[in-house]
Order: C-alpha cells, then sequence, then structure tokens
C-alpha cells in the first residue's frame, strides 16, 4: 500500500459541503493529507465551516468544466460523487462526464469516484438513482482513468435528518421503507471516508476496483432496538410499506422537495427491490480484513446527539 507523502499530496475533495464529500475530507485530512475542498459557494455555511476546521477552499462547480480543471491543477487524488436527488438524472450524468473530462485534462495520478452498491444489477428495475451512477461508471471505464469507484449501500447517517430524529426521540417511532423479514446492510459515513482514505493510498484490495461498502448487515427492529438504548426511551420498527411510500413520495414530488428529502418513485422501486433478498452483497467479513474498525450500528449511534434541537 502506498505510504502517505508530504503535504504536496494533495487530494480535491468535491460534494465537501455535504455528508460524503465532508467524511471523506476530514479521514483525509486526519490521516496527514494536504486536502482542498471544492464548493460553488466559498462563503455559504458549510463552506466556513469547513474553513474553521482548518480546510483549503477551492471554487467550483460539476456543471462548468473549467471551473474543475482550475480546481484541479496540482492534484494528485480527486474524490468525485454526484448528486441525482438534487439535480436529476440528465444533470447528474452531465456532471458526472464534466468531473472524468477534468480530471483527463488535469492529469490526476488517481480518481476515487462514489457510486452506490448493486448498479450492475438493478439495470431495468427503474431505479433512477443507480442509473445514473452506473453510467458515469461505464464513462470512467471507457475514459481509461485511473481510478477507484467505491459503492457504499444505505447510509445509517440517511436516519439522523430532524425528521427522522423528531419521530424517533419524541413518539418513540422509527419509520422506513426496509420490511422486517431481512437483515439490510447499511454503512457509516465514517466508514466510507476510510475506505476513501485507504483507496488514495493505492491498498490493494481496493485500487482500481469496484467495492460494493457496509458496515454491518441488521434487521429494522434490531437496529430500532439499538435506538432505543441510543436515545433512552423505547422506540418501534414501523414498516413503510409500498403504497405508503408512494403517497409520500408524491406530495414531495409536488412540492418539488425531492433534494431535501432525497424521496420520490426512484427510491419506491429500491424499496421494493431491497425486500426482495435484501438487495445488498457486499462482503462484510473481506471489508473488516481491509478496515477492522468498520462501525457497528450501537457504535455509530453513540457518535450522534438524537436529541438536538429538540430539547
Amino acid at each position: 500500500m502506498e505510504k502517505l507523502q508530504d503535504e504536496s499530496n494533495l487530494i480535491v475533495v468535491c460534494g465537501a459541503t455535504g455528508r460524503q464529500g465532508g467524511a471523506v475530507v476530514r479521514q483525509l485530512k486526519s490521516d496527514g493529507w494536504r486536502v482542498k475542498a471544492l464548493t460553488r459557494n466559498r462563503h455559504g455555511a458549510g463552506a466556513e465551516k469547513l474553513r474553521r476546521d482548518g480546510i483549503e477552499l477551492v471554487q467550483g462547480d460539476l456543471d462548468d468544466v473549467s471551473s474543475l480543471k482550475t480546481a484541479f491543477q496540482g492534484a494528485s487524488g480527486v474524490f468525485g460523487v454526484t448528486d441525482f436527488w438534487e439535480h436529476g438524472y440528465e444533470a447528474e450524468l452531465r456532471m458526472g462526464r464534466n468531473l472524468i473530462a477534468a480530471v483527463n485534462a488535469c492529469d490526476v495520478d488517481h480518481f476515487v469516484f462514489s457510486s452506490v452498491g448493486a448498479t450492475e444489477r438493478t439495470e431495468g428495475l427503474g431505479i433512477t438513482h443507480f442509473d445514473g451512477k452506473r453510467e458515469i461508471e461505464r464513462a470512467i471505464a471507457d475514459s481509461g482513468l485511473n481510478a477507484t469507484i467505491l459503492k457504499p449501500v444505505t447510509f445509517m447517517d440517511n436516519m439522523i435528518g430532524p425528521r427522522f430524529r423528531a419521530n424517533i426521540c419524541k413518539k418513540g417511532k422509527f419509520q422506513f421503507g426496509f420490511n422486517k423479514r431481512h437483515k439490510f446492510q447499511l454503512i457509516a459515513m465514517r466508514d466510507l471516508g476510510v475506505f476513501a482514505s485507504l483507496a488514495f493510498q493505492k491498498h490493494p484490495a481496493l485500487y482500481r476496483k469496484p467495492t460494493e461498502l457496509a458496515s454491518e448487515a441488521i434487521t429494522m427492529e434490531d437496529f430500532s432496538s439499538k435506538l432505543s438504548a441510543a436515545v433512552g426511551r423505547p422506540v418501534r420498527y414501523v414498516f413503510l410499506t409500498r403504497p405508503m411510500q408512494q403517497v409520500i413520495g408524491f406530495f414531495i414530488s409536488i412540492l418539488g422537495r425531492q433534494g431535501k428529502y432525497k424521496a420520490g418513485p426512484s427510491l419506491v422501486n429500491q424499496f421494493s427491490w431491497n425486500n426482495e433478498d435484501g438487495g445488498w452483497a457486499a462482503d462484510i467479513e473481506a471489508l473488516k480484513a481491509i478496515h477492522p474498525a468498520l462501525m457497528a450500528t450501537d457504535v455509530w449511534m453513540q457518535t450522534i446527539d438524537w436529541w438536538e434541537g429538540l430539547r
């Protein structure tokens, strides 16, 4: 595995003011890399927080290839992530191709892209937010870039938005679209950051490979039981059936809030696929050999202030 070099070994992280990019920025900085955070708005709240944490900022927009080329100058690595929910299928695909073009033009040594698990197993199922990632994966392969593709499953961190936490803490109710029958794989955002750092270190089990990532497999009832211990009150699990998901997705679409809630018909189709056989298929034991400190759900829950803003 490649040793970390000095601070001239620069990684530019896209989406750094979001959760995935933010986790990667923090891990890379902790591991001794020189990091620059790509942001569209250097004066936004997210960018200001990164600046206070000692992270260099660089302005760039995934819809502007020239700005990306400027941002990537001198970088030995780039971490890329795109967002279907905020931008839609066509725009996400365009942004992914822009990333590839800019990385290629700047002769970046290593491109690490965060896709999503199972893209190769879900084509034709109407899971549009997977299909765009699959097309970007293909474009990366066609480009000849020196690239690693990380494929995280459902993030544990998806459960900590204010809407989730209010239901969990105040009503003792955790609602989600996974049924009670299966163990579903989840991943902590922090673990994505670790795997991204290891990929930039050219870990032989990750380097230039597509790798599905998960931290643990757990039933939703067990997840809710662990939530009870974390928040200090009983929490019961409520399975959102497909008709319930469709109604919620319909109203979110009408309100134009898909970007905020990351919900809609594509997610309904994903949950249907998940509920057939569990869906995800990361080799967790092999991942533990790479990263022994994978976060179990109860450990991850202890890192969250569940009552923040609710007291």
